[in-house]
């Protein structure tokens, strides 16, 4: 007989691995694959991808807590995916980003904002219902087709090979009869770079035949003038046509890092402009030539205040004289909107030149230092009369500018040694 053996003990089953938890999201992402999906703005980054791209932008004030702002969120996002990165869609949690909030008004959750396309940007509120749909055909009507040059198809060639270094240019062959949101999307975000042109209505025949490179309808094709004709071959998407773009231009897009280098040197260049007007509006020009004096003197409205030093003044009363239009200079550098530029002409120099035309305004030698208010684009001059001093030289040129004082015409205006012109009896009119 056989000896039965024990039964062998049933399988366990292996015990449940416990699942992590999925983070919550907002919707909004700063790296999503998904291409158009919502961007998440912070004070930091919202006046780089917002406020200096050309693209239209819609944008929604959020917080966490917020009933409305969780039913709106699938909308969004679903909205911002049918268009694609066409149109932006951004996030801002208002919660977190106060102070951004407020700049913008902020009262209530969630609040809708949508910026046009172009430069500078102005945010409007978005007034529609909150629905996929509606958000979607709202941002949607915000692109525009200005931005594309319709090419007839014997002039595509031609016009193709005229982009510069300066100027590249992309023309879509497209069996459509006007552009497709993309390409109008395209030349909003590259306006002002780059030319775009749409040859509509072609075929595949054509597109052969007119450029070797279009193997067929939609066909891409971009000119620069350091390379040749190149065809583009990649996904017809916002951000990968984009990418092209850069690739072989060097055009900058509208990221972060990019409108920071931007912003940084338009701030820079800003600064120095406005050095170098206060530099110019505080310095008296001591003039010996025309040349020097127009140089200051004949900008547009530029009203220069110039002190005439008699030939017969002590170096002590020139160097006075020279003291007070420097403190008047420091008074008026400070006043962004000042017309004035100050000057001197120093008779006790010996130039000819500086008496002759001191005699053309008939100031006299008797004075030691006399002002005279010139604006020779406009052909008009005012002399001071009264105590040359500081108080007396301010109250005249405010005066002046305010149109309490009369001014003479004189034509053609003289210059530096010119003793032709006469002073005529001018109006009141204002510098």
């Amino acid at each position: 007989t056989k000896k039965k053996g024990k039964k062998a003990p049933p399988p366990q089953p292996k015990p449940k691995q416990k699942s992590k938890p999925k983070p919550q999201s907002s919707g909004a992402s700063s790296g999503s694959s998904k291409i158009g999906a919502p961007v998440k703005l912070t004070a930091q980054t919202f006046d780089a991808l917002v406020l200096h791209s050309k693209s239209p932008w819609m944008v929604e004030f959020y917080a966490p807590w917020c009933g409305h702002c969780k039913q709106l969120a699938p909308h969004w996002k679903k909205a911002a995916l049918k268009l694609r990165g066409q149109v932006k869609f951004g996030m801002v949690d208002a919660t977190v980003e106060q102070q951004l909030a407020s700049k913008y008004g902020i009262r209530g959750y969630p609040t809708i904002k949508f910026f046009k396309e172009g430069l500078p940007k102005k945010e409007q509120d978005y007034q529609g219902q909150r629905t996929t749909g509606a958000l979607a055909g709202f941002a949607k009507g915000l692109m525009t087709a200005k931005h594309v040059k319709k090419i007839k198809k014997e002039d595509a060639a031609h016009w193709l090979a005229g982009a510069t270094t300066t100027a590249p240019r992309a023309v879509l062959l497209t069996s459509k009869p006007n552009p497709p949101d993309l390409w109008r999307a395209l030349s909003t975000e590259f306006q002002g770079d780059m030319e775009f042109g749409l040859v509509a209505k072609a075929d595949g025949e054509w597109a052969a035949t007119a450029f070797k490179q279009a193997k067929k309808v939609p066909a891409i094709l971009l000119k620069a003038e350091e390379g040749g004709t190149e065809a583009y071959s990649g996904e017809l998407s916002m951000p990968a046509i984009s990418s092209w773009i850069v690739g072989k231009t060097g055009i900058e897009m509208a990221s972060p890092e990019a409108a920071a280098r931007k912003a940084k040197a338009a701030k820079e260049r800003r600064q120095r402009q406005r050095a170098e007007e206060m530099q110019a509006r505080q310095t008296v020009h001591r003039f010996k030539d025309n040349d020097e004096f127009e140089a200051v003197c004949s900008k547009g409205s530029v009203v220069c205040a110039v002190t005439f030093i008699s030939p017969g003044a002590s170096d002590g009363e020139a160097g006075a004289a020279a003291d007070l239009m420097q403190a008047v200079a420091a008074r008026y550098a400070k006043k962004a909107s000042s017309p004035f530029r100050f000057g001197l002409l120093d008779g006790t120099s010996g130039n000819e030149a500086i008496s002759a035309f001191r005699s053309a305004f008939e100031v006299s030698d008797d004075l030691t230092a006399a002002l005279v208010a010139l604006v020779p684009k406009r052909n008009k001059f005012k002399t001071m009369m009264g105590v040359f001093d500081e108080d007396h030289v301010v109250e005249f040129l405010d005066n002046l500018v305010r149109g309490k004082i009369r001014t003479a015409t004189m034509k053609p205006f003289p210059k530096l040694g010119d003793t032709a012109a006469v002073a005529s009896k001018g109006g009141r009119d204002e510098l």
